[in-house]
């Protein structure tokens, strides 16, 4: 069973290396299918149409395993569509149950990824979703809508007068903690 594990493993690795989804939707439904691997292989997800298929086939097939972390960092389907800015996948897994705040082994949430790699559309879909906005559980407040636009309209100024990445801005705005949960 291992060596089938290993070449299970390989097959996989080498489908999302091609973007080949036909292969991904056949290693998918064999018994040796790993959901660690399946999240882990999202990192070399560089297409978003084969992330978002590969999210779909999550939530069709083991969508009691969406919580699964992949062993390296430790971050969930979650984590890895919000790091690629995909928010069709990022929609996708929330609306079948992902939690938005699970960490990863750092202890940074899917918002905190999204924001790092400077994924406006993923932060929004997270907020919007009710994700927790200071990349930690333990925090109580959380970004209502008119915070939200008000953040987003002076990071998108900032970030056009400066020249300085999106996501850098709203990092810095977070960590210094200017933003007022409500």
């Amino acid at each position: 069973i291992a060596r089938r594990t290993s070449q299970w493993n390989q097959w996989f690795v080498d489908a999302v290396a091609g973007g080949n989804v036909c292969a991904i939707d056949l290693l998918f439904d064999m018994p040796w299918a790993s959901t660690d691997i399946i999240i882990s292989s999202m990192r070399m997800m560089h297409d978003a149409v084969v992330c978002a298929r590969v999210c779909e086939m999550l939530v069709e097939r083991k969508s009691d395993e969406l919580e699964t972390k992949e062993r390296v960092g430790g971050l969930t389907a979650v984590g890895w569509a919000a790091k690629k800015g995909n928010a069709k996948a990022l929609k996708r897994l929330l609306d079948a149950g992902a939690d938005p705040d699970a960490v990863d082994k750092s202890g940074a949430t899917a918002l905190l990824h999204a924001v790092v790699g400077d994924s406006l559309v993923a932060a929004e879909v997270l907020t919007k979703r009710g994700a927790w906005v200071d990349g930690r559980k333990a925090h109580t407040a959380r970004l209502n809508e008119s915070s939200l636009a008000s953040l987003l309209t002076a990071a998108q100024l900032s970030a056009s007068q400066s020249g300085a990445p999106l996501g850098a801005l709203i990092l810095a705005v977070w960590l210094g903690g200017l933003i007022v949960g409500g």
